[in-house]
């Protein structure tokens, strides 16, 4: 990247860590990130230029986005799953304002936005999941990454509020789920730290079902490799007037980023009983709510405009997770 001004939303989850890192080598990114007061910061916050501190995503200071040549967005509320009430306004409202204001303001600059291809497909997906299908979200998180998707859509190379066009760039990744190390146990944000909070603490791990269910799921380092693809892209593309592909602007346009290969819950369990030498303490609970059976995702796109592909298979990964977090076997 050739002096470019990178403005990174959402840089304290386990995704964003790793992506900030990643940036931080680059001599050439001029690096600006965003924090939630009260959140905690990377452990290496101090190598980091100093964060944008705000309430909220709402509260973000327009300006500091209208410098910005590159977002990437990386902010969401949060799957929900324990949620009583629904508030799918409160979800979106930020980001309504914030790409409403870069369309009025003419934004010229290249959108990266982190979308969910482990949910969009809806509840019943076919085998293997590519981006020209229509999405059916089946959960709050589904729907306010389809919403933000769209909105982004609508204004990327759309007339402006005074005519003309916005000219901003556009790279949707649909990211499968994601997992690596620094990602946190929490309810509903993956099965892998699950499985690792029980094998360090002993509190049984939670198999939901008979574990036959499949997800596609792609390590962070792969991840952050695929935002730097597309921001190096959409460069290219704005230097030499080329496309990246049959995308908005000089963006790559909405790509599925993940492995194409679908593991249960079952084999994770047996990949991380082989990497720790030991049995994973379980046990089995009912389903408790609708959930798809298999959602894969079909890369090719990916691989076509960015060159892009996962590298680090699912029995690695999982060996990499239980080393950083001192549980895998010796020898």
């Amino acid at each position: 990247m050739a002096s470019t001004d990178v403005l990174v939303l959402g840089g304290t989850g386990f995704v964003g860590q790793a992506l900030l890192r990643a940036l931080r080598e680059d001599p050439a990114a001029r690096l600006s990130w965003v924090a939630r007061i009260g959140s905690a910061l990377p452990a290496d916050a101090g190598h980091l230029p100093p964060p944008i501190l705000i309430d909220d995503l709402e509260a973000l200071d327009l300006e500091a986005a209208l410098r910005a040549d590159v977002i990437v967005d990386l902010v969401s509320r949060g799957r929900g799953r324990l949620a009583t009430r629904r508030d799918i306004l409160g979800r979106i409202r930020a980001h309504a304002r914030l790409v409403d204001e870069l369309a009025n303001r003419r934004w010229r600059g290249h959108y990266v936005y982190l979308s969910s291809g482990g949910t969009i497909y809806g509840v019943d997906p076919p085998r293997v999941c590519l981006e020209t299908m229509p999405v059916r979200p089946f959960s709050d998180y589904a729907l306010e990454k389809a919403f933000v998707e769209m909105h982004l859509a609508s204004v990327a190379g759309a007339p402006g509020a005074a005519g003309g066009e916005t000219g901003m760039a556009l790279t949707v990744l649909r990211v499968a789920n994601a997992y690596g190390e620094g990602q946190a146990a929490k309810p509903g944000f993956g099965v892998i730290p699950a499985i690792v909070s029980a094998l360090a603490t002993g509190v049984p791990f939670k198999l939901y079902g008979d574990g036959s269910s499949r997800r596609d799921y792609v390590h962070v380092d792969d991840i952050v490799t695929a935002i730097q693809a597309a921001i190096q892209a959409a460069i290219q593309a704005a230097t030499t007037g080329a496309g990246a592909g049959a995308g908005t602007g000089a963006g790559a346009g909405t790509l599925n980023i993940g492995s194409g290969v679908g593991t249960s819950v079952r084999e994770l369990i047996g990949l991380a009983e082989a990497a720790a030498g030991r049995a994973v303490p379980m046990e089995e609970v009912a389903m408790f709510a609708a959930e798809p059976a298999s959602v894969v995702l079909d890369a090719g796109r990916a691989r076509e405009r960015l060159g892009w592909r996962a590298r680090i298979g699912i029995a690695e990964g999982m060996r990499r997770v239980l080393a950083h977090h001192g549980l895998a076997a010796s020898g």
